[in-house]
């Protein structure tokens, strides 16, 4: 077991909460449907209507989406466990204090804490502090282990994944296919608790955050995508970019994967959602 996970499970006995493992995150599975936000600008075009279509079935948000008024079966982040600088130290209060301030309204909610690799932290006393107050304050904690699979190229991707289901690693309750992303992740997720639709929602891949800009996005914005490309699209900033992911998880879910508005690079990968 690395460093990671060893932090990760020392974090759990220290605070509270369980692992993520299958057996315990399927106890809130109530459909076949996965809808995955986002927090791509495209939320904001989601209406009443989209909404409350979607309240009939499972969904998780990520990391951002904590914000939206709309609350998800699952909620996933990446908790910055040793941040490295004051951005991301910034980063851990704001989503600490979106958290408490909606406290009843995800009291029913699945929260799953994604530790991020360890580097040496340097206000440790502030980390124990927020995490104290966070597993006491929601009754359902969830600590997932490290599992980033190697690889730099998609090809190697697939290698060490076909090598980890030879050996049994993937059959682990506690282990989910990720590469890079809290996509890559939420679709591991998926197809770990054998969702057999998922609907991609928020996932614009380019442009703003649906907190940062309120506006409905336009066509025009559309066609002007490539000016600002999310970094987990990017190939200049991963090996392994979200398009060639969503190529990868295509092979699994076949048609059955979706995007869930029009306004994302995926258009010309997935069919779109009829709500």
């Amino acid at each position: 077991m690395n460093q990671n996970n060893l932090l990760t499970i020392k974090f759990k006995n220290e605070y509270g909460g369980e692992l993520a493992i299958y057996d315990k995150l399927n106890k809130f599975k109530k459909s076949n449907t996965l809808f995955v936000f986002g927090s791509g600008q495209s939320i904001n075009n989601l209406n009443e209507n989209q909404l409350k279509e979607i309240e009939k079935y499972d969904s998780i948000g990520i990391n951002g989406f904590l914000r939206h008024k709309f609350k998800p079966t699952f909620l996933s982040f990446e908790w910055i466990t040793c941040p490295k600088n004051q951005e991301e130290i910034s980063g851990n209060q704001e989503t600490f204090r979106i958290l408490l301030e909606q406290e009843k309204e995800f009291d029913s909610t699945c929260i799953i804490l994604r530790p991020s690799p360890v580097v040496y932290p340097h206000n440790f006393n502030e980390i124990d502090q927020e995490l104290r107050i966070l597993t006491k304050s929601f009754r359902h904690i969830y600590w997932n282990l490290f599992d980033n699979i190697v690889g730099d190229k998609i090809n190697d991707f697939s290698r060490y994944l076909n090598w980890y289901h030879k050996i049994g690693l993937t059959k682990r309750k506690d282990f989910f296919i990720n590469k890079d992303s809290s996509l890559s992740w939420s679709l591991g997720f998926a197809y770990k608790l054998g969702y057999e639709k998922i609907v991609l929602c928020g996932i614009d891949l380019y442009g703003f955050h649906f907190y940062d800009n309120p506006n409905k996005l336009t066509l025009d914005q559309f066609h002007n995508a490539n000016n600002k490309l999310h970094l987990t699209n990017d190939p200049d900033y991963v090996g392994i970019t979200v398009i060639d992911i969503i190529d990868f998880w295509k092979k699994r879910f076949g048609s059955n994967l979706f995007i869930g508005s029009e306004f994302s690079l995926l258009h010309n990968k997935l069919p779109p959602f009829k709500y």
